[in-house]
């Protein structure tokens, strides 16, 4: 077996893997600073905090963020196997995305713990 890659595999490299993994890069920013965007919004006013937090919102919000966490880095780990399989390297591991997957979710459920103690303290 050779290492080199086949135009059909490059093609494939290039035109959807590449992009797709590019793409997930992006979403992972987009992700955390939609999600700490809403909870700005929410801290700005505490009649609107107290309308979102007892209506269950932000409960919602915050699973929804975390299911994007998940969808988003479970895509970028299967385009990387894929990368890997058609580039015939193996060894590579996404490791770093489910870092950064792990750290997002804590950072959303850090944000839901925050907008809980400012629904209490206030």
């Amino acid at each position: 077996m050779s290492n080199k890659i086949s135009d059909s595999e490059k093609t494939i490299l290039e035109g959807r893997i590449y992009p797709a993994i590019q793409n997930c890069v992006s979403n992972r920013y987009k992700i955390i600073v939609g999600y700490f965007a809403i909870v700005g919004f929410l801290l700005t006013e505490e009649e609107r905090l107290a309308v979102f937090s007892n209506s269950g919102a932000i409960l919602f919000i915050t699973i929804v963020f975390t299911v994007f966490t998940l969808h988003n880095s479970i895509n970028y780990w299967l385009n990387a196997k894929e990368q890997g399989k058609l580039e015939q390297n193996e060894d590579k591991s996404p490791i770093v995305e489910v870092l950064f997957g792990i750290v997002m979710t804590i950072l959303i459920w850090g944000g839901y713990c925050l907008l809980k103690l400012q629904v209490k303290a206030a």
